[in-house]
């Protein structure tokens, strides 16, 4: 595997081209999300209420209380942005705004410095898919982990195509405090090529932190419950989210579930071959999705936000990468 990163080989005036595309991409999701912010009250608890005190975070769902990572830096954007006056609407709107803006540069600037000029398709795609999933009329909710939890999926797909599984390993660890479906990356350590010795012994390493970060977040924030804090009915106790997911599946709409991150996710589902890469990939996204369907609601398309840069990388590597390392000339890297 290569060691040095790709962006380090380009012209500064290449950089400054993709620093300007990265800028841009982050100021649309900036004005998309200031105007989904206030409508819904869901939005203001989360990234604003919440975190005036640990009384008022202790009020959050226990699926949410866990991910302080995302929510702590919620809380540091909103204090940036406050003006001295009581939070209000507009407060709401800058913050989730520039919380947005912030996360979408950090996904970006991670696939072009581990990729290169090949991550220009996958940024492209992961903005269709971010703009699908806050499409305004579609949806109504916007939340402090939507982005970062983006973020981590992008950062471990670069070090898994990078072959760097000790700081995948660390990502896994650290993203499991902004949004715990980090732990589906799991599956590509268990399906990485080398000698199944190696392989399980680190994945049981890399499975022993996720937990202790896991249970650490639990206890920190007194959530009641503990490592295991989805749950498979809403809090009204309504049917299991299960009935309605696959209900959910026989309608005929443009907001269709097959339409997630604007087709990518059942792109890559059905894409041929059977290369390891791919079925690394495809297995990632299997485990997401019947974990999403069992314990979340799949018309909410932000959930699936994470999977867009493993979808988008296997459509590119299929279709679009000639084979070659456009910046360094090797041969296409990757498990």
């Amino acid at each position: 595997m290569p060691r040095r990163l790709p962006l380090r080989d380009l012209d500064p005036r290449d950089v400054i081209a993709l620093l300007v595309l990265v800028a841009a991409l982050s100021a649309t999701v900036y004005h998309l999300t200031a105007d989904l912010a206030p409508r819904n009250e869901a939005n203001a608890l989360t990234f604003v209420r919440s975190n005036a005190s640990l009384e008022n975070y202790q009020r959050l769902r226990q699926e949410w209380r866990s991910r302080v990572g995302a929510n702590g830096a919620a809380h540091l954007v909103s204090e940036a942005v406050a003006d001295g006056r009581p939070a209000g609407r507009e407060h709401l709107r800058r913050t989730v705004a520039t919380h947005s803006a912030i996360w979408l540069a950090l996904v970006n600037v991670a696939l072009l410095a581990g990729l290169g000029r090949r991550a220009l398709v996958i940024v492209w795609g992961v903005f269709a898919a971010v703009v699908f999933g806050y499409a305004p009329g579609l949806v109504s909710r916007i939340y402090p982990w939507d982005l970062p939890a983006l973020f981590w999926f992008a950062l471990a797909l670069v070090l898994w195509h990078r072959g760097r599984w000790r700081w995948l390993v660390a990502a896994i660890a650290v993203g499991m405090l902004f949004k715990e479906t980090v732990v589906v990356l799991l599956v590509a350590l268990a399906l990485r090529d080398e000698p199944w010795r190696r392989r399980w012994r680190l994945l049981a390493v890399a499975a022993g932190l996720t937990v202790a970060v896991k249970l650490a977040a639990d206890l920190t924030v007194a959530n009641p419950a503990t490592l295991v804090t989805a749950t498979t009915r809403p809090p009204d106790g309504g049917a299991l989210r299960l009935w309605d997911n696959l209900h959910l599946l026989g309608s005929m709409s443009f907001a269709h579930p097959a339409w997630l991150n604007a087709g990518t996710l059942v792109a890559l589902l059905i894409l041929p071959g059977r290369e390891r890469w791919l079925t690394t990939l495809r297995a990632v996204a299997a485990v997401f999705l019947v974990a999403t369907f069992l314990f979340g609601v799949v018309s909410e398309y932000r959930i699936w936000f994470e999977l867009a840069p493993l979808a988008v990388y296997a459509l590119a590597r299929r279709y679009v990468w000639d084979g070659t390392d456009a910046v360094a000339g090797s041969s296409v890297a990757g498990p």
